[in-house]
């Protein structure tokens, strides 16, 4: 987990330049609630995108990493599905606020972002991953010795 950091502080940039640009595009239709809507929006996508990449981050190797990328995605969609739940309950004015586009808007942009920081991810472990076995009786190492498999002088 100790290269989980950058994954996450690039998530995190990419969401407050996309966060200012869309609190500035719905202040104008929505006023001084759409900055609210817009930080709380980007604040559960950003929770729930890091979450996945602890996931994928935690197993040891690129199998179990594919294991926890799926669990992952589990997380990346049912917190924002469940904060489009819970939010319009508790604040009328966020839900008024366009706070479903917005979940909407940065759920994308952190699918286009996180996807390509999870194949690292997943990558990286593949890199690391122990090299299985050699057999030596299927080796070319012979091919060039002058001893059979068996260490027999031919």
């Amino acid at each position: 987990m100790t290269g989980i950091w950058k994954p996450a502080l690039i998530l995190g940039i990419v969401f407050v330049v996309v966060a200012a640009i869309a609190a500035g595009v719905t202040a104008g239709k929505y006023g001084s609630d759409a900055y609210l809507s817009c930080g709380l929006a980007a604040a559960v996508v950003w929770l729930a995108g890091t979450i996945g990449l602890v996931l994928t981050s935690l197993a040891s190797d690129a199998h179990s990493r594919l294991n926890a990328l799926l669990m992952g995605m589990l997380v990346r969609l049912g917190l924002p599905l469940a904060s489009l739940v819970i939010v319009p309950q508790m604040s009328e004015r966020l839900a008024a606020a366009g706070f479903a586009g917005l979940v909407l808007v940065f759920y994308l942009v952190g699918l286009v972002v996180e996807t390509p920081l999870l194949m690292g991810l997943v990558k990286k472990a593949q890199d690391t991953s122990e090299k299985p076995p050699v057999d030596p009786l299927s080796s070319d190492r012979f091919l060039d010795s002058k001893q059979s498999p068996n260490g027999a002088a031919l």
